[in-house]
């Protein structure tokens, strides 16, 4: 009789009783009388970002390996004067 018990434990949960499961959001719609998403100001503006970060990263570290060369390295800058000296 203690078998029955055991399995009880074991055997599934109640549906009455178990969280409801996550109800999946519908995809956002596009604003109304809008064609094209590409002309909303949103995406203008994600799009503005997202531009300014890939043109703006690749200076940003270039800039920072300088400068840490020349704090760290001992290397000193480039000057003008030095060139036209030279000639």
């Amino acid at each position: 009789m203690s078998s029955l018990k055991d399995q009880h434990r074991y055997r599934s949960v109640d549906p009455k009783t178990r969280p409801p499961r996550p109800v999946q959001q519908p995809a956002p719609r596009l604003p109304k009388g809008v064609d094209d998403i590409r002309k909303t100001k949103e995406y203008k503006a994600a799009a503005r970002r997202w531009t300014t970060t890939i043109v703006g990263l690749p200076i940003v570290m270039y800039t920072s390996w300088i400068l840490y060369e020349r704090l760290y390295g001992g290397k000193s800058p480039k000057r003008l004067g030095d060139l036209e000296q030279k000639d």
